[in-house]
């Protein structure tokens, strides 16, 4: 999965969740796909920026910082008495919507390829 097939996916996944939101039809719909975009989204956005091999490795580090951004923007909202689940919700598309519009650097790997391992070897 390449890069461009990542962010489809985390767009599309995100302007569902906020139709839903918008539309409201409640139940168990709303709540399965409002759940994975803040376990999945937000960070997943930004993991692409590091560039892994792997796409399961990008959706690991992803989920580990939602979970972080989720609990950060939680915190932030509370003792600023400002909590509301559509404040954090838009808060979580911004930083969602943030991440996939940044462009990601081209550049060279930064995993070491065979043949300069064999090089330091020697």
């Amino acid at each position: 999965m390449n890069d461009g097939d990542l962010k489809r996916i985390i767009g599309a996944w995100s302007a569902f969740a906020a139709l839903l939101v918008v539309i409201g039809p409640g139940g168990w719909m709303q709540t399965t796909v409002l759940s994975v975009f803040v376990l999945v989204c937000p960070g997943t956005a930004w993991s692409r920026h590091l560039r892994m091999e792997h796409a399961m490795d990008t959706l690991a580090v992803g989920v580990g910082i939602s979970v972080a951004v989720g609990a950060l923007v939680a915190e932030i909202l509370a003792l600023t008495s400002w909590w509301h689940p559509a404040v954090a919700f838009a808060l979580l598309v911004f930083v969602t919507v943030m991440g996939l519009a940044l462009p990601v650097r081209q550049g060279q790997d930064r995993t070491p390829q065979t043949d300069q391992l064999d090089q330091t070897r020697t």
